[in-house]
């Protein structure tokens, strides 16, 4: 080979591995690049900045001075108009308020759309969409629960929870939703999102750290019986007790630790949320002091430990704090809706038709009923059913602690007028009122203290009749309760008195009980019979002599004791009762107060009334 065919070799193997150097050196640094440039995009587009950046951003728009933009006269007015509509809206977001909610969700959304260039790559860095593996399962209901939110609205969370049953009793009785649940939820649900939704989705969970109620936000807006949270785990009071590092430990899984501490009520059922947790105590304290606000009733603290309110949507708000709790906990509970449910939707079972009849005559019979059972076994609720009963020309008056049957939402082209007590206006001056509001029918949300009780005693006296719940096991249990309050009043010293006070007013019981499974009924119908004293002639009797005077008084006083030490003054009578899954009936309704009943119905409805008090055959009156 020649000098010069040598040299070409030696030339094109050197540049052979020169481009082979350069292409690796490229490599490494295009990749290095991308990599940097992933690492920035990572931190630009993570959740923590987009949190930051929308607080920063919403602090600057409301602070900012308007007059200081050198703007024109019409766009100085459309840009005041706008910073007021957002004040407003941040302020009543958190309060059940859907519409101010809605505001400020949208307008996070449009910042964050303005300041990032969202993609399908890039929308992956704040949760990882493309990779199902990579989401928790707060993530993955989130997304399926905005899926169904916009087909179903508000019943999204109803639909998810029934189709996929996880309302269904666990093997220990329990009832709970895990990961794995929610994994199911995600297959079926999950993958159904735009770039458009992502967006809206993240915006949402901004709002909720920011704004809203956490890990529940979106849970809190659904047609539910209500939410809850702090009522579960190992309380931060107690982490220090045991000195077993295992015990310690196993309080970082959020499973066991009282971060873990989000339920929901559905159909009278407590379901735990366990696929979720509060991030730290903080943001559980954050919401429990968020969800009462509305109003500003007051501070929460420990002088002040405990505040019942309402939310804008009539939601009833119960928050407690430490000391008195033993930790942060709320309770939002919903007995509203915008329509009521049927009669024969709330009893069920074989035979409800008789039991759905006499409910119904009870109410045109106008007589006075205590709906009993324990709470969500749906007293509200049939209560609220049954008000569609009362004759139309009969004016409703409505007494409550705070407001809950929000009646006008229903009824609203009745004559309804509803009232609460505040810190000024107690219920008997919420009562002394209603007097003179030209009413006939008073209704009492819950008699859960004295001052309600003896507000129903005289409104039982005052009024056509009254309806009214109670939280009492049995029909003896509730006329002792209201007759041990009628005497905490001052209104009566003894028992009997205020018992007879009592059974004079209170006519029937219906009492509703629910299963540990959620099934619900009218466990019986009972009537209230009052028995009077027996009118004695010892009064009359005219002693002769001091023989006659002391076998006198001895008669008066063993008559006195006889009459003071009877058992109760009243017995009662279940007219119909539920056995073996089957609404049957018991003992009749007495004759005087079926002739009470018929005088107050229509000549059809009197006849109808008649045909159904035969059923009871023999034992009718």
């Amino acid at each position: 080979m020649t000098v010069r065919g040598e040299f070409l070799n030696f030339t094109l193997i050197f540049l052979v591995i020169a481009v082979v150097i350069t292409l690796f050196v490229f490599r490494i640094v295009f990749a290095k690049r991308v990599e940097e440039k992933e690492a920035y995009e990572k931190e630009v587009y993570s959740f923590a900045n987009l949190f930051e950046f929308v607080k920063q951003d919403i602090e600057k728009a409301i602070t900012k001075n308007i007059n200081n933009l050198g703007l024109a006269l019409d766009d100085m007015e459309r840009n005041r108009r706008i910073l007021n509509t957002l004040r407003d809206a941040l302020r009543s977001c958190n309060t059940g308020d859907d519409s101010s909610k809605r505001y400020v969700i949208e307008y996070i959304c449009d910042s964050l759309s303005k300041q990032y260039k969202f993609t399908d790559d890039n929308v992956n860095y704040v949760f990882a969409f493309n990779s199902p593996g990579q989401l928790t399962a707060r993530d993955k209901f989130d997304i399926s629960l905005f899926v169904l939110r916009r087909k179903y609205g508000k019943n999204a969370l109803s639909k998810m929870i029934d189709e996929f049953n996880l309302a269904d009793p666990r093997k220990s009785g329990g009832y709970y939703i895990e990961g794995e649940d929610i994994d199911q939820v995600y297959k079926v649900y999950g993958k159904q999102i735009t770039l458009k939704d992502k967006i809206q989705i993240i915006a949402e969970r901004i709002y909720a750290h920011y704004k809203g109620y956490g890990i529940i936000d979106m849970v809190r807006d659904m047609n539910i019986d209500g939410v809850s949270g702090g009522v579960s785990g190992m309380p931060s009071r107690m982490e220090n007790i045991d000195d077993d590092e295992a015990f310690k430990l196993s309080l970082n899984n959020q499973k066991n630790s009282g971060l873990n501490c989000a339920w929901i009520m559905y159909k009278g059922k407590s379901i735990h949320l366990r696929f979720m947790a509060f991030e730290h105590e903080a943001e559980l304290i954050r919401v429990v002091q968020v969800s009462y606000r509305y109003k500003f009733p007051g501070q929460l603290s420990e002088s002040n430990p405990f505040i019942i309110n309402e939310g804008f949507d009539g939601s009833r708000v119960t928050v407690a704090c430490p000391p008195f709790a033993e930790s942060w906990v709320f309770f939002i509970r919903k007995k509203f809706s915008s329509k009521s449910l049927e009669l024969n939707q709330i009893v069920t079972h074989n035979n409800a038709e008789l039991a759905m009849q006499l409910l119904i005559f009870l109410i045109k019979g106008n007589r006075t009923t205590a709906y009993t059972g324990a709470q969500g076994s749906g007293k509200t609720t049939l209560l609220i059913a049954l008000i569609k009963y009362i004759h139309q020309s009969l004016n409703l008056r409505i007494q409550e602690t705070a407001f809950e049957l929000n009646l006008r939402m229903i009824y609203n082209s009745r004559n309804i007028l509803s009232f609460q007590e505040t810190d000024k206006i107690t219920g008997q001056m919420g009562m002394d009122f209603s007097k003179k509001t030209d009413g006939h029918v008073n209704i009492l949300g819950e008699v859960a203290t004295p001052p309600v009780a003896s507000s129903m005693i005289q409104a039982g006296h005052l009024s056509l009749f009254t309806l009214l719940t109670h939280h009492a096991k049995t029909t003896d249990n509730l006329i002792f309760d209201v007759a041990n309050s009628l005497k905490k009043e001052g209104i009566y010293n003894d028992d009997r008195s205020a018992q007879l006070a009592v059974v004079q007013v209170l006519e029937f019981n219906v009492h509703l009980t629910q299963l540990y499974d959620g099934t619900r009924f009218v466990e019986r119908i009972t009537q209230i019979i009052p028995i009077e004293p027996v009118e004695s002639d010892l009064q009359s009797r005219i002693a002769k002599n001091k023989d006659e005077k002391d076998e006198l008084l001895l008669d008066l006083q063993i008559e006195y004791y006889k009459q003071n030490t009877q058992v109760k003054p009243f017995i009662t009578r279940n007219i119909i009762e539920f056995k073996n899954g089957r609404y049957e009936v018991a003992e009749p309704i007495t004759a005087e107060k079926q002739k009470e009943m018929l005088e107050r119905m229509s000549e059809e409805e009197g006849q109808q009334f008649k045909n159904l008090m035969k059923l009871w055959g023999e034992k009718a009156c």
